[in-house]
């Protein structure tokens, strides 16, 4: 309701709001106007009030969670309750998805395969195959890359109200060629936010753990190398993120800085994760004796 809210009351489309959030809101007034008809054409219209918190009273109708994630036929059950509890977050991760498919086809524009066979209709993460190949492994890593990266970055705009800057710690210093005069603050990606939120969406250990040691072995399996493939994707936000300052001060000679993390650009991570798709292997797995298995 707040983002419908929004959505009517700015003057949308506005260059203020990110791609994420004009997406979301043309989504939401477009399920909103098919919502109003359906209910209009089966004469059983069920318009609830809310009260607006600028002295004025208004009628909205409430656009109902599930008919925004039923329309994404791949989504798990676990998958769906979360969609329906975070419509907001929905939109950092099919715009984090649509970014990875657009990097992939990038990545793999003059070889055989060419990511073509992975853009679902229907679909929130587009269409993964069941199959473990090295294609997989890298269609895994950067579908989890790009959502993290554009929730993260969602989370410093303000668009999301669940998260927000990040306080990630200032880098330590034998690691970092950051002046230690300079000040440690600002308004940073929150990527361990967005990272947190892609392992409760796209991971689901309660099925792995069920599943691993029993007679559905290769289905344990191929979870347990999918599992290793997002973090994969995860790691690759972190491990490529950048440090972004401010000058303050009216000279010239920027001597007060404010300094921040900030993702790197995701071509940057395409680049990082197609050198580790070079050089994959075929992954090694060790059976323990009480029949679970784990990754060498």
């Amino acid at each position: 309701l707040k983002l419908l809210l929004r959505c009517f009351k700015s003057s949308f489309p506005s260059t203020k709001y990110s791609d994420t959030m004009k997406s979301m809101c043309q989504f939401v007034i477009v399920v909103f106007v098919l919502y109003f008809c359906e209910q209009i054409d089966s004469a059983s219209v069920e318009m609830k009030r809310s009260i607006v918190q600028d002295g004025q009273n208004a009628a909205m109708f409430v656009v109902q969670p599930n008919l925004f994630c039923a329309i994404y036929r791949d989504l798990s059950p676990k998958q769906h309750h979360i969609c329906r509890n975070n419509l907001l977050l929905m939109g950092s991760v099919i715009e984090g998805a649509r970014l990875a498919r657009k990097e992939c086809i990038k990545q793999f524009r003059n070889e055989r395969w060419n990511c073509s066979n992975i853009s679902g209709k229907s679909t929130a993460l587009g269409l993964m195959t069941k199959y473990a190949t090295k294609e997989a492994a890298f269609n895994y890593a950067l579908v989890t890359a790009g959502i993290v990266q554009v929730m993260a970055r969602n989370c410093m705009k303000g668009d999301l109200p669940s998260c927000h800057c990040s306080r990630a710690k200032r880098p330590a210093q034998s690691l970092s060629s950051l002046s230690a005069k300079y000040k440690w603050g600002g308004c940073g990606d929150n990527i361990q936010y967005a990272s947190d939120f892609s392992k409760k969406f796209l991971d689901d250990p309660k099925v792995l753990e069920k599943l691993n040691g029993s007679t559905n072995a290769k289905r344990a399996e191929k979870l347990l190398m999918d599992h290793h493939n997002k973090e994969a994707g995860r790691q690759a936000v972190f491990k490529n993120k950048k440090v972004i300052c401010k000058c303050h001060g009216a000279t010239s000679h920027c001597s007060v800085k404010t300094c921040w993390y900030q993702v790197q650009e995701f071509n940057v991570i395409g680049d990082y994760l197609k050198a580790k798709y070079r050089s994959a292997v075929k992954a090694t797995l060790l059976k323990r004796k009480d029949g679970k298995v784990t990754l060498k």
